[in-house]
Formats: structure tokens, sequence, C-alpha cells
């Protein structure tokens, strides 16, 4: 039986320890490619960051501080609600967010609120 050298001992702990470090450091530089399948590309549908309202939608609107402003309305086939002071709001294609700055702007041009914050949570 054949005893390892002291350099042939310090090599193998050094690829043994450093062998899982650097497989870690080397998949986290690989680039992310699109998948090629004989020669075509097949590409990944793109999710939106945000959903967007649609027709049906129910969504639970409310003010902040406000709470008799707080309402459930289901957005109709046109993409409309309908709300106290504004009337008429066309949401439908808007995401979350733009549905609450376009609601809060009404309330402020309309000089119901002064700086009104509005939730729009859809369900």
């Amino acid at each position: 039986m054949r005893l390892l050298s002291c350099k042939q001992v310090v090599s193998l702990m050094f690829l043994t320890l450093a062998l899982p470090v650097w497989s870690q450091s080397v998949a986290s530089l690989s680039p992310v490619t699109p998948v090629e399948h004989s020669a075509s590309v097949v590409l990944q549908p793109q999710v939106p960051s945000e959903l967007l309202i649609g027709s049906g939608d129910l969504l639970q609107i409310s003010v902040e501080g406000a709470p008799e402003y707080m309402r459930e309305v289901r957005v109709s086939r046109e993409g409309n609600i309908t709300l106290p002071m504004i009337g008429t709001v066309t949401v439908g294609g808007l995401s979350v967010s733009q549905a609450q700055d376009l609601i809060a702007s009404r309330l402020r041009d309309g000089k119901y609120f002064r700086d009104p914050q509005v939730s729009v949570f859809a369900k």
C-alpha cells in the first residue's frame, strides 16, 4: 500500500474544499440564454409584473381616513365602475396601481379630498 506525500494530501484537501465554492461561483456567472431546439428558439411567455383589471373583476376600493367611502364594485363589460362623487371611471385594462392613481386624481380634481390615499384591491 502506497502512502500519499504531504504535497498530495494538501492538494486533495484544497480540491475538496474549493470545488463546491468554485462550482457555485461559476453557476452564478452563467448567463441565461433562450432554450434552443433544432435551430429554433423557444421563447418563454412573459408574465406582466402587475395584472390588469378586466370586465367582471370585483374590486374593493377605499380611501384612507374615510370609512364611508369603502366600496365593492364589479367592473362592467365596458371596463367601467361607478363610484360616489366621481361617477363612472374606466379602469378596464389598467393595473391596480394605475386605477388607484386615476381614482385619487378624480377625487382630488373634484375637490372631494385634499390628498386621497386610495387603495384598490382585486378580489
